[in-house]
Parts: structure tokens; C-alpha cells; sequence
């Protein structure tokens, strides 16, 4: 099993190495689930939906310690995508 926090997400360049970011996700859901906040399908899904609506954020926080890992929150892409996903796990 790949610990999805382990993958660079700023490294995900395609669909397939998105999907297989996914099934990370997902594999470590399952192994896991104790240590994910949004257990549900609905809490994960608003989740996703809050971190999303505050990615400006997150890339401003971002560029002040990491500015080589910038991402651009307005443009849509394989990276914030897969960002969103990951942070849902946990985001309240």
C-alpha cells in the first residue's frame, strides 16, 4: 500500500497518475479509516467542497513556506485536484 501522503502531488502530471493517487487514497481509507476526520461520503464531499473554496489560502500559505511548490488555485489541474482530495481526508 503507497501511504498517499508520501506521493508529491505537485508531481501528478496525468489521469493515470491521478487514478492511482486515488486508489491511495482509497487503500489507506481502508487500512485507515480510524485516522481520516470525514469518514462519510457526505462529510467528505463538503470537505472537499470547503477546502476548495478556501485554496487561495492554502496557496498563499504555500508560497510563503514552500514558493517552489505553488499552486495556482484559480487554474484547474492534475496537482489541485489531487491537493483537494488529500486535505478532504482531514479538513474541517
Amino acid at each position: 500500500m503507497t501511504d498517499p501522503y508520501s506521493i508529491d502531488v505537485h508531481a501528478i502530471a496525468s489521469r493515470q497518475e491521478l487514478a492511482a493517487f486515488i486508489e491511495a487514497l482509497s487503500e489507506d481509507f481502508a487500512a485507515n479509516a480510524d485516522a481520516w476526520e470525514n469518514v462519510s461520503v457526505g462529510t467528505y464531499l463538503s470537505a472537499l467542497s470547503r477546502w476548495l473554496g478556501s485554496a487561495d489560502s492554502w496557496a498563499k500559505n504555500m508560497t510563503r513556506f514552500q514558493p517552489d511548490l505553488w499552486i495556482d488555485p484559480e487554474a484547474p489541474s492534475w496537482q489541485l485536484f489531487a491537493a483537494a482530495l488529500r486535505a478532504a481526508r482531514t479538513y474541517e
